[in-house]
């Protein structure tokens, strides 16, 4: 793991939190990947090099 973020606008009860508004995981620039997971009131987002991902495309199926 290269970063690791919780951003958040009040005092947060995690037990409570049950609204996932995105959950995604991206390639980042530098060959790992972006893992965003934004809550209602919070977002939390991981940055790592240890797994990575990319687009390609498929056959259109």
């Amino acid at each position: 793991m290269r970063h690791f973020a919780v951003d958040h606008h009040r005092s947060i009860d995690w037990l409570l939190v049950d609204t996932v508004l995105l959950d995604e995981i991206l390639p980042d620039g530098d060959g790992g990947c972006t893992h965003e997971i934004a809550l209602t009131d919070a977002s939390i987002t991981v940055r790592c090099a240890d797994l990575q991902a990319r687009w390609c495309l498929t056959s259109g199926r």
